[in-house]
Order: C-alpha cells, then structure tokens, then sequence
C-alpha cells in the first residue's frame, strides 16, 4: 500500500558527496515504505548534458514532482536547482512540500521545514504510518553516520601519505628567492590551528595557550618543503569560547580546534592568533554524526 507515501527528494547534483547524501536518504525513505518518485542520482550519474538532454530531464523532473505525496528538498551547498523544484511544487499545489537544512525565506512560508534530515524522516514515519520513528532504526541509521566520518577520515590519511612521498622542484632557500617584488593586498585572513594545549593563562577576559608545531605537515605535491625549525602559536580564546571547550580537553586524546584571524609578533617570533571560534575534535565529531543523522 503506498497511497499518500510517493516522495520527490530534491537535492544537489553537484558538490562532494551530495548526490550519496541524497541517495542515502532515499534508501532510509525506502525503509519506511515510500516509494521514490525519480532516483534521479541513479537515472542521471552525470550532471553534464546536451540541451536536449536537459530539456527532457526537466520534463521528467516536473512529471515526477506532480506525481509525488510529498516534495523534500534536502538542502546542500549549491541548492539553486534545488529551489526551482521547489517553486515547481508550490505551484502545481500537489505534494506536501517539507525542507530541511534551516530557513531561506520565500518559498518556506508555504512548506515545513525541519533543520535536519532525521527530524524529516521521524515526522514522515509518522506520517505514514502513525507512530513515531522506532528507536533501532534510529540508532542504525547514527551508527551508519559515524562509520561514514571515520572512512572519511581514512581516506584523508592516504591521501596524505601519498603526498609526502613527492620531491620539491626547489628547496626553502630557492623558494624565498622567488618571492614578487610587488605587494598584492590582503583582503582576510584566516588560520586553523589543531593540537594539544599544555598550560593554560586565564584572565577574566581570555584564555591563552602556546602550541608548538614541531613536525612538517604533508603537503601537495612540487611544493617546497618548510624550514624544520618549530614555529609556535599563542592563541588568546575568549572567555566564553573557553569554557565551552575547557570541559571536553580533560579528555586526553581529544584536541583543540581554533579558527581565527593571525598576525607575527616579529619580537618573540610567534604566530599570534585571535580565536574566533573554538571547538574540540570530539565536538565536530559528535556534531558531524548528528547532523548526517538528522
């Protein structure tokens, strides 16, 4: 029986890993009992067509839309397409249209919207079947979130491992010489620094910390490869940012992210950094798994 559970998920066909996102969640639909309106990701593995071919894709699309129960936009980082279908939906004045991935105004006045993907799916489970999302699928579907991060993870590593084994063209001296004689203009900076903290400095303003790197970090290849002299880093973290991570750093193998705006103190040889926003290593890990899961 799939009356009232046909679905249309609207979501990016560009950018890494979005049409797997997308694809994921249609499997999760599935799970629940809703048909697919168009696996799109299956039908069309490729986002670079003719004319032609976009013409009849767009065609399809609008067949599939006005076909469906419920219109999802899955909303990613390049959702211009995403939003178009959308208008298709509300104007038809077919399907139920539900967004996730926060407000963008105009078309969301008419549709609900849910911040994350497992708040649609737990409402849509109830939809369909009039009890709430049971709470082992749930958990599975976390579970899988978490071993996405750590493949993810993984595969940065190789790619790191095989980037060290390249040889420069130039050495560090060689490379200095190259340097313009013209200026251009810095219009912002940004560093992200990653570590340990040892002793931490409090003022009832601020917290600073001195991170050490030691060690070359793998880099692309053909680049020169930096002087092994260590270069440390003096942070000063807001008192509010601080606290948020100070808890989470008793933890021994966690670590200190920062993001921020540098400078050099040319009299102590310091890379000076102003945070502007701080978490720890298992904090971005446990927001990643929620966020994929929902």
């Amino acid at each position: 029986m799939t009356s009232g559970r046909v679905i249309y998920v609207s979501g990016c066909s560009i950018g890494p890993g979005e049409r797997a996102r997308v694809t994921k969640h249609m499997n999760r639909l599935r799970e629940i009992g809703y048909v697919i309106a168009l696996d799109w990701p299956a039908v069309w593995p490729t986002s670079t067509v003719s004319p032609e071919e976009a013409t009849d894709r767009a065609r399809r699309v609008v067949e599939a839309i006005r076909s469906a129960d419920v219109f999802w936009l899955l909303r990613g980082p390049y959702s211009a397409g995403s939003w178009a279908e959308a208008g298709v939906a509300v104007g038809c004045g077919g399907p139920e249209v539900i967004v996730s991935g926060g407000h963008n105004g105009g078309v969301l006045k008419l549709a609900r919207v849910f911040m994350k993907p497992m708040q649609v799916l737990g409402y849509l489970h109830e939809r369909a079947h009039g009890r709430p999302l049971p709470e082992d699928l749930r958990q599975k579907w976390v579970a899988e979130s978490v071993a996405e991060g750590s493949a993810r993870e993984a595969a940065e590593v190789s790619r790191e491992a095989s980037a060290a084994t390249s040889e420069p063209s130039a050495s560090w001296a060689e490379a200095l010489k190259l340097a313009p004689a013209e200026k251009g203009e810095v219009s912002n900076v940004k560093i992200v620094v990653t570590g340990r903290p040892g002793s931490v400095t409090r003022t009832a303003d601020f917290a600073a910390v001195v991170l050490s790197q030691r060690k070359v970090p793998s880099l692309p290849k053909g680049l020169p490869r930096p002087p092994p002299t260590p270069t440390d880093y003096l942070v000063f973290i807001s008192d509010k940012q601080w606290r948020k991570v100070e808890e989470p750093l008793k933890a021994p193998d966690d670590l200190l992210v920062v993001e921020g705006w540098c400078a050099l103190d040319s009299e102590s040889e310091r890379i000076v950094v102003w945070a502007t926003n701080v978490t720890t290593r298992a904090l971005q890990k446990a927001k990643y798994a929620e966020e994929k899961a929902g």
